[in-house]
């Protein structure tokens, strides 16, 4: 039977169990190759001449039955990456819409591949971030979570405030904040892939079932926004998706549905007199229609219209 959906997208494996159903396909844009098949990749995208033709050789069996669905998405990484794929599909695509989802602000990724050089392919441009949409004359839909990660037993305290992802320039306000938690004596971890490093001196990333077993021993989250990010990434998703509280530099936070003082402490607009106060309260569940409306399956939805 053929399905609606084709998700070109290489998820956390763990994420590809639920994000497949019987109307999506979840493919990686690439097959799984071999060193040699890579350098000979990289040869031809430098030598000007990986086109269509020859891109096609290092995709995944998911061409064959391109034209069988009705919407293809595929997830904007950085331009070497993706803008082959997106080439291809826009192509070859003899009907139904190819759509570019953003799920990273545009100029925040190395090597951003820009909305400016697909807006001719005939794709739909859509992202997270409503500055980016405003900006680049894009769509807009939220973030997503998937509700199947959320175990029903979360698991025993054992952190304050947790902090997990990439420097990405947040170093020295991610150094300030940790001490400041540490000086009002909470039981922080602060596990920071810094890109600056040399591969060797890098803490490794971790697998994403480690770092939900953090989520689920840790009271709040903290989650700092890149400079001129007005979208909610994954972060803001998993604290609430998991009931958990969370603090943030990201101000426009304050105009979200989410949001509830009782649930979200916003950096340099409350006061860190008032930070005991917000420790103290209970969470305010959110209604179960807000939760609804950033699952994945709201946002393929919303796709579709």
């Amino acid at each position: 039977m053929n399905k609606d959906f084709l998700v070109l997208y290489t998820p956390f494996p763990i994420w590809e169990k639920y994000m497949g159903n019987n109307n999506v396909d979840i493919c990686a844009p690439y097959k799984n190759i071999g060193i040699i098949t890579r350098i000979l990749k990289k040869v031809l995208k430098s030598l000007g001449i990986l086109d269509n033709k020859l891109i096609a050789i290092f995709l995944g069996n998911w061409k064959k039955k391109l034209n069988t669905y009705k919407c293809v998405i595929i997830f904007a990484y950085n331009h070497d990456y993706s803008y082959g794929v997106i080439k291809y599909v826009c192509k070859k695509m003899m009907h139904g819409k190819v759509i570019v989802w953003y799920w990273n602000p545009v100029i925040a990724a190395k090597n951003s591949i820009l909305p400016s050089v697909l807006w001719k392919m005939g794709c739909q441009l859509w992202s997270f971030d409503k500055a980016d949409c405003e900006r680049w004359n894009m769509q807009y839909n939220t973030a997503f979570y998937l509700k199947e990660l959320v175990p029903e037993k979360i698991g025993r305290k054992e952190y304050d405030v947790l902090f997990c992802g990439q420097n990405k320039g947040r170093g020295a306000l991610l150094n300030t904040l940790r001490e400041k938690f540490i000086s009002l004596n909470m039981n922080v971890l602060f596990y920071v892939v810094d890109e600056t490093l040399p591969k060797s001196q890098r803490l490794p990333y971790l697998e994403y079932e480690i770092y939900l077993d953090y989520v689920s021993k840790s009271n709040i989250l903290l989650y700092i926004a890149q400079p001129g990010q007005s979208g909610y990434t994954l972060r803001v998703m998993e604290a609430f998706f998991f009931g958990k509280k969370f603090i943030t530099n990201q101000k426009s936070v304050k105009e979200a549905d989410f949001y509830d003082p009782n649930n979200i402490f916003i950096i340099d607009m409350d006061s860190w007199d008032e930070l005991d106060g917000f420790l103290q309260k209970d969470i305010v569940p959110l209604s179960s229609s807000i939760v609804e409306k950033y699952t994945y399956q709201s946002w393929l939805r919303r796709f579709g219209k």
